[in-house]
């Protein structure tokens, strides 16, 4: 019989809630857990089944990303306004 290892379930239910903060739109809090769980998940590849977790985690900051430099875009080429962010109220004054 084959050993199969089991699933990481810390780094899968970090990997989900970085989809579901992701959803929330707080996109830098997102990426910033979703460092966190690509961290753990790497790091628990050998005793565990981390593939699913890793999925999660890259989708929600995919998407994070992408509403990242949609907002900068925005901003910079049609002046929206996003200052009820902290992130974009940052860049707003730096550039």
């Amino acid at each position: 019989m084959e050993n199969k290892k089991e699933i990481y379930r810390a780094g899968l239910m970090i990997g989900v809630l970085t989809f579901l903060v992701n959803i929330i739109t707080l996109p830098i809090e997102t990426m910033l857990l979703g460092l966190v769980s690509l961290l753990l998940n790497f790091c628990n590849r050998k005793h565990y089944r981390v593939k699913t977790g890793i999925v999660f985690t890259l989708v929600g900051m995919g998407i994070s990303l992408a509403y990242i430099l949609f907002a900068v875009y925005k901003m910079k080429f049609t002046g929206a306004n996003y200052d009820n962010y902290w992130f974009f109220r940052m860049l707003k004054v730096s550039c």
